[in-house]
């Protein structure tokens, strides 16, 4: 009998390798489990049995199996015995280690859509379903390690063994119901009762009453009207959908990238359990939402509702969208307060329920490349909901997302150039598939350092703290930048758009500026991992640059446009080290304490602009730790007390890279200067027509310089900062400008700063 049952069980385990390839999430990979090991899994299933004994190695040392839901005895039956055992005997320390196993969770593999049928679910299958759940999904297994539970300080109390098992088994079932959770998502009723469920939330319904009470209207009828809006809001969220979708988006991501890089995934895997997360990626594609939702999917953390412009809300692709967890919204709420009461009532249901969200804090899609002002009105409503139940944990999570080559890229270009954009449709959509036929090399998403709201206990409604926290976000996203080749290479060639490179010229500023950009104050989170002197070839293969000819390399005015998006996205850590660059080249060998003095009155507008990470009493640290770093990379070097530059073509490079941002500053603050209370439109028609003309005549190549969206972002930013100040359609200066235009008269050039006088 026991040789039958050996065969039994050998025939078994060669049955499970061929049905099984299982991807390991081991949270214990760096902390090895200290003590007696009990492997604890969901269901009493073999292949489970099996699974859990197969990761016995050196980092998982044998020990019993336990199912949490058994059949032959009862799971407080055998933890009751373990429980008895560990008072007995101490020493023991017996480890409880969560196993959680999941079929159907390795997104990219699948391509046979019975495996839809059976993957994943809250539903609790039959043998036979379980059985095809295993033949159609078995080799998408995802197997998770979680951190143990000492069995010591559970039972470290006088209760009976009974009470201490049924504590025991309350903890590891919670456990698994949030970790199925966040994976699959919570589990939803059907979608009608969770709108009338909304329409209930006693903050829509005060607003219903207030409605009511001011226009003479009936209740009634305005929730019948709340239920219309509710209903053209609310994603129709579909397990079966989702997955469907990431056998396509699996497809199209091999045809478009060669690779997606992805950082912090990993430190989000213990906060979804416990906490709602709110992703708050920079938005620079349609495909970000698509990539982000994917590669949640792909490290096992819940898909997100995904708030998105009701201008997606097009025939087929709107009800596709919905049901994999859009949630439409119009550009704005203005006139219509119930509207956006319905839109806050949702969030805060889904919250309540358990979901984690996705909304782009910039608004639109960015066509400069750079971060756009952070549109708060959703932000608000997320801490307003948090406000009402702040034992509930929120955590923002800021989302770094580039590309090499955007697909967008020609359509931003036309934009800026003034042609109308484009609208949403049916049609544009499929004409969209025309980006399949070409590469746009390697896509990139970092997760940045969470922000949890509990941990901002004066957070009030104000919006000066909405504002703040939008800002802190804006530099988280920054901080978790991820430099890719396009970035460095526009920086480089941008500097001289209208002179003809030479190639081994650009290779060694390649180099050199990979080697600055890691060693300042404000470091991105990764670099390109390919040697510069293969960034040029790999832009040609993507079309963003022509071949070289005899080793010498010239741009068209096409790719000049281009190029400035990319440049831009690492604007935020080359401007300062060039505007220091900047200031040693314009003075005579300055001693360091006049850097000091000129950036000073310089920061705040560029930390507004480009959301540089370090508050103004910190300046001085980091001017000095960005000189040390100038020094050692050979750009500039000290004479006495005194700073020179050195003979540096990167050096020259930064400088030119940053002027362009000055100048800007300098045409919209002498406007102000020379019309103080200037209309807004008026203030842009005029800094839009000046810069327009410098930007022809000095040769910046980069409509962006003079884009009107550009100068209304600046305007609006540095009002959030209170650089300016608004009285209804007027805008003035709120600081002395004539300590701005003294310290920019000394650094900008004297040809620019005549040319825009004349045009004043």
């Amino acid at each position: 009998m026991a040789i039958l049952t050996r065969i039994f069980r050998a025939g078994r385990r060669i049955l499970l390798r061929r049905l099984v390839r299982a991807r390991v999430l081991d949270h214990n990979r760096h902390n090895p489990v200290a003590g007696q090991p009990v492997y604890i899994i969901e269901s009493d299933r073999w292949s489970h049995h099996d699974l859990t004994e197969t990761l016995a190695d050196s980092q998982h040392p044998s020990g019993p199996i336990v199912p949490l839901y058994g059949k032959k005895e009862s799971f407080q039956t055998v933890i009751g015995t373990l429980i008895s055992q560990q008072r007995q005997h101490p020493e023991l320390n017996y480890q409880l280690i969560p196993v959680g196993i999941y079929h159907g969770r390795m997104p990219r593999r699948e391509n046979n859509w019975l495996r839809l049928l059976f993957a994943e679910s809250w539903v609790q299958h039959s043998l036979f379903k379980r059985s095809l759940q295993l033949l159609f999904n078995g080799r998408q297994t995802l197997i998770r390690i979680s951190p143990p539970l000492e069995l010591q300080r559970i039972i470290n109390c006088d209760d009976s063994i009974a009470a201490l098992s049924e504590k025991t088994e309350q903890i590891l079932h919670s456990h698994f119901r949030s970790s199925r959770k966040a994976m699959i998502g919570p589990d939803l009723s059907h979608r009608r009762t969770l709108l009338e469920q909304t329409l209930t939330e006693p903050g829509l319904q005060k607003a219903i009453a207030a409605e009511a009470a001011r226009n003479g209207q009936s209740p009634r009828a305005l929730e019948q009207q709340c239920r219309n809006h509710l209903d053209s809001i609310a994603a129709n969220f579909n397990p079966a959908t989702s997955r469907m979708l990431q056998i396509f988006l699996s497809w199209v991501w091999r045809r478009l990238y060669h690779r997606i890089r992805v950082l912090g995934a990993e430190q989000l895997q213990d906060r979804h359990r416990h906490q709602q997360l709110v992703y708050l990626p920079c938005h620079r594609s349609h495909l970000d939402y698509l990539l982000l939702s994917y590669m949640l999917f792909e490290h096992g953390l819940m898909l997100p509702h995904i708030a998105a412009g009701d201008n997606l809300n097009i025939p087929v692709v709107g009800p596709l969208l919905r049901r994999g967890g859009a949630i439409f919204m119009r550009r704005s709420f203005q006139g219509e307060p119930l509207y956006g009461e319905c839109f806050r009532a949702y969030l805060n249901m889904m919250a309540e329920k358990g979901h984690s969200l996705e909304y782009f804090i910039e608004g639109g899609r960015s066509r400069t490349g750079r971060l756009l002002p952070p549109k708060t009105g959703l932000l608000q409503m997320t801490v307003e909901n948090y406000l009402t139940a702040p034992d509930r944990a929120v955590t923002l999570v800021p989302v770094w997302i580039s590309y090499d080559r955007l697909v967008e890229s020609r359509s931003y270009q036309q934009e800026l150039s003034g042609a109308a954009k484009r609208k949403e449709s049916l049609g544009s959509f499929l004409a969209t598939f025309r980006i399949l036929r070409e590469k746009y090399g390697e896509a990139s998403l970092a997760f940045g350092d969470p922000i949890e709201l509990q941990s901002l206990t004066q957070l009030s409604n104000a919006r000066e703290s909405v504002n703040r926290l939008a800002h802190k976000v804006m530099q988280g996203i920054n901080r978790s930048c991820i430099v890719n080749n396009s970035a460095l290479l526009a920086t480089v060639l941008l500097a001289r758009p209208g002179d003809i490179h030479n190639r081994n010229g650009l290779g060694q500023q390649l180099q050199q500026l990979s080697d600055l950009l890691p060693a300042l104050p404000n470091a991105p989170a990764a670099m390109p991992q390919t040697p510069p002197c293969d960034w040029f070839d790999q832009a040609v293969q993507l079309g963003i640059v022509s071949p070289d000819k005899d080793s010498l390399i010239e741009l068209n005015q096409g790719q000049c446009g281009e190029l400035v998006m990319y440049r831009n996205n690492i604007l935020h850590l080359t401007v300062l080290p060039g505007l220091i660059l900047l200031l040693i080249q314009r003075f005579d060998q300055p001693l360091t304490q006049s850097i000091n003095r000129i950036l000073k009155q310089l920061y705040p507008m560029l930390q507004n602009e480009l959301f540089l990470p370090w508050p103004a009493d910190e300046l001085r640290g980091v001017i000095k730790d960005i000189l040390k770093t100038l020094a050692s990379q050979g750009l500039i070097q000290r004479h006495q007390k005194r700073w020179q530059l050195c003979q540096s073509t990167l050096a020259l490079t930064l400088i030119q890279t940053t002027e362009p941002v000055l100048l800007r500053y300098y045409i919209c603050l002498s406007l102000l200067q020379k019309y103080p209370g200037i209309s807004e439109e008026d203030l842009l028609d005029s800094a839009v027509q000046i810069a327009n003309q410098a930007h022809s005549l000095f040769g910046f190549e980069s409509r962006e310089y003079a884009d009107r969206k550009v100068f209304r972002s600046f305007i609006t930013l540095q009002h959030q900062a209170g650089v300016l100040h608004r009285e209804g359609d007027q805008v003035m200066a709120a600081i002395n400008l004539r300590v701005v235009f003294r310290q920019s008269e000394k650094v900008l050039r004297s040809q620019l700063l005549d040319f825009i006088k004349a045009r004043l």
